[in-house]
């Protein structure tokens, strides 16, 4: 056996045993927004994750920015293990659950949750993204995407 394979085989051990925490935490976190999604409404489930469920509050015609958001390590590692846990785990990994676990993971910094709709081949599509301090985490998506409005503010 080649002398590099075992000491790869440590690192990639060690490195799973670090990140067993975070991976912890975000498969608690991808639990609970499972059972929200089955028992709950996106508009209290979406608040109970941190998340404001108020696309109209980028204030009139105003547009996210695509960019980096400035993250600590520590939240960069609870980042991945949520997105990681979506990946590889038993639920299904759509965008409005990789939306609210980055709500929760994300919640000190009062993280938007926008729903948006689009149509494709005649057919509506539906997108959700988050956007933190005025970036837009999903720039590449949303953009082919109309956010929904609250009705009440449509008709004004």
């Amino acid at each position: 056996m080649p002398s590099g394979r075992p000491a790869a085989a440590l690192r990639r051990t060690a490195r799973l045993v670090r990140a067993a925490p975070w991976l912890l935490e975000a498969a608690a976190v991808v639990t609970g927004v499972e059972v929200g999604l089955r028992v709950l409404r996106l508009p209290t489930l979406a608040r109970l994750c941190g998340l404001v469920l108020d696309p109209a509050g980028l204030g009139p015609g105003a547009q996210a920015r695509s960019g980096q958001l400035a993250l600590s390590p520590r939240t960069r590692r609870r980042v991945r293990a949520g997105l990681a846990v979506l990946a590889r785990g038993p639920f299904p990994d759509t965008c409005l659950r990789r939306a609210l676990v980055l709500g929760w993971v994300l919640r000190a910094r009062r993280p938007r949750l926008l729903v948006g709709v689009r149509r494709e081949d005649g057919e509506l599509r539906a997108h959700a993204w988050v956007v933190v301090d005025g970036v837009d985490l999903d720039p590449m998506s949303s953009r082919a995407y109309t956010p929904l409005v609250p009705a009440s503010r449509a008709a004004a």
